[in-house]
């Protein structure tokens, strides 16, 4: 297997570094990542970059990259001396620094065609690309992105947990938030992007979901976006748990009988996701 050297500057791009250099290891193992050290017995050199590669600056005020001593710089100008394979890896909309701000010595970096990763759903997809151009031999089929998103709201979580198990048993591929953090811009941007790449939507009725700000705007991005809605009613009544938006919908109850309404959604699921392929 390759070794790869990964050039990182984690103040400019948050966690993503971190979880690029997870997925490269458990793809291509962690022994052959190389963070620190020694160069020369890597195979390839990918440098990371966020919006404020080329812009962050020193404690002085100045370009870190003007500094000689800056080791991202150092990281490069070593790698193109060495001749090495080098990939810049833009994550989520950062695009490739202009050359105004990049000093002489990086300018062949420039030309090298970049890949990009992204948070959120289109993440493992992205990390696949990027280990197919390291080790053809070592990516997987891409997973299929055309999955469920389900949306609910987190008193019922715990439906939500049984409801997502059992899809997946089903070997259904299911998207939930239940992994990050609410509130944050990565949580919104991998929801929305969770529900774009969806092939529909389930949603979990309840008086809280009913009242939930959050599963309203996913609702309406989902008919914004025409993908199919799938409710299934957890708890509370018709009048106090049902959108308007939702009254045209047909949806299954689940509460009285969860095998049964599950048996139900999941032949309705199947059967639409079946026609969309």
């Amino acid at each position: 297997m390759p070794r790869v050297y990964v050039s990182t500057r984690r103040s400019d791009s948050a966690s993503m570094p971190g979880r690029i250099i997870a997925a490269l290891g458990e793809a291509l193992s962690l022994e052959n990542i190389v963070v620190s050290g020694a160069m020369t017995s890597c195979d390839f050199v990918i440098v990371i970059m966020g919006n404020q590669w080329a812009t962050a600056q020193n404690q002085y005020g100045f370009s870190s990259l003007y500094d000689p001593n800056d080791f991202v710089r150092v990281d490069i100008e070593t790698a193109l001396s060495l001749s090495k394979i080098v990939i810049p890896v833009l994550v989520d909309a950062a695009e490739m620094p202009i050359r105004a701000n990049v000093p002489i010595t990086l300018a062949p970096l420039l030309d090298r065609p970049p890949m990009r990763v992204r948070d959120g759903a289109d993440f493992d997809a992205d990390m696949q690309n990027l280990v197919a151009q390291l080790d053809p031999q070592a990516a997987k089929p891409a997973p299929n992105v055309n999955h469920i998103f389900l949306s609910y709201s987190r008193k019922d979580t715990p439906m939500m947990q049984r409801l997502r198990d059992d899809l997946r048993v089903a070997k259904l591929e299911v998207w939930a938030d239940d992994n990050l953090e609410p509130g944050t811009s990565a949580w919104e941007k991998a929801i929305s992007a969770a529900i774009r790449s969806a092939g529909c939507l389930v949603v979990i009725l309840s008086p809280d979901a009913e009242q939930s700000t959050w599963v309203g705007r996913e609702l309406a991005m989902a008919e914004t976006l025409d993908k199919r809605i799938f409710p299934i009613l957890a708890r509370g009544s018709e009048r106090d748990a049902i959108p308007f938006r939702l009254m045209s919908h047909q949806w299954v109850d689940a509460r009285h009988n969860y095998t049964e309404a599950f048996d139900k959604l999941l032949g309705a699921v199947n059967k639409y996701l079946m026609s969309m392929s």
